[in-house]
């Protein structure tokens, strides 16, 4: 039994993926490469918290990359001693976490946790 990939229809969304090396805090950032994510599915939202120091408005997302209809398929989106961001909508999101959804016939799906 093979897995069904997610249709084209639904990812719908393409959006660009920067790396950059993590230098420190002084040191100019330059993207170490740029990717343009195509046939991706993103869902963004914003959040408002309040706390003792008052509100603050907090962005997170989930970004669907299928192994199948995705692309490019060797993509990183995290790397030791790297930072990655992903530019949706106008928007930056900082690349929080990645997690790799396995079917019967393998790597099916990455959720890649923005925050």
């Amino acid at each position: 039994m093979t897995d069904i990939s997610i249709p084209k229809e639904a990812l719908i969304h393409e959006c660009i993926l920067n790396i950059y090396r993590d230098e420190g805090m002084f040191e100019k950032e330059t993207p170490r490469s740029t990717v343009i994510l195509k046939n991706v599915r993103c869902s963004a939202e914003h959040t408002k918290r309040s706390d003792p120091k008052g509100d603050r408005i907090g962005k997170s997302g989930v970004l669907y990359f299928d192994c199948q209809n995705s692309s490019p398929e060797d993509v990183k989106f995290l790397e030791d001693g790297y930072r990655s961001e992903v530019i949706f909508g106008g928007e930056t999101f900082a690349v929080t976490g990645v997690r790799y959804i396995y079917g019967t016939s393998g790597l099916h799906h990455l959720e890649v946790v923005l925050g």
